[in-house]
C-alpha cells in the first residue's frame, strides 16, 4: 500500500468562496434535542387519600380503554367541577402528549393530547380564556 498525502479542508459556513451570485454555503442544524417517554410523577397513595373523584374517574377511563372497539363512540368525562387537587392528579397521571390544539372559532377550546395517544384533555373556554367547560 502506498501512501500519499490528501488534502483535507473543511467545509462549513463561511470556509467556501462566495458565489458570482452572492449565494454563500449554509448548512441546516440539525436537531440537538430529543424527547423520550418518562413515567408521570404520581402521588403515593396515602397523599392522594382523599381525591376520590379524580381515581373514579381514571378508573372509568381505564375501563373504556381496555373495552374499547375501533367503532366505539367516543367517550367523554366531564371533569368540570373537580377541585384543584383532583385536576391535579388527572393532570399529573395523563402527562402531557406530543400534539395540542388550540381553537378560537365560534367554540373557543384548547386541547392538549396525553401521554397516551388518543386520550386528549379538552377545555372549553369563555371570551375571556376563563375555563368553562373540562373534559378528558
Amino acid at each position: 500500500m502506498n501512501e500519499f498525502a490528501i488534502p483535507v479542508t473543511g467545509i462549513s459556513p463561511g470556509s467556501q468562496p462566495v458565489d458570482d451570485d452572492g449565494a454563500e454555503l449554509d448548512i441546516l442544524q440539525m436537531p440537538s434535542d430529543m424527547n423520550t417517554y418518562t413515567m408521570p410523577e404520581i402521588p403515593e397513595p396515602e397523599e392522594a387519600a382523599d381525591l376520590v373523584a379524580a381515581k373514579q374517574v381514571l378508573g372509568k377511563l381505564h375501563a373504556a380503554l381496555v373495552d374499547f372497539k375501533v367503532e366505539s363512540e367516543n367517550i367523554v368525562f366531564d371533569i368540570s367541577d373537580f377541585d384543584a387537587g383532583n385536576r391535579n392528579l388527572i393532570d399529573q397521571v395523563l402527562a402531557v402528549g406530543e400534539v395540542s390544539v388550540i381553537f378560537e372559532g365560534a367554540v373557543k377550546f384548547r386541547a392538549q393530547e396525553s401521554a397516551l395517544a388518543g386520550i386528549w384533555r379538552v377545555e372549553y373556554l369563555d371570551e375571556d380564556g376563563v375555563v368553562l367547560k373540562d373534559t378528558i
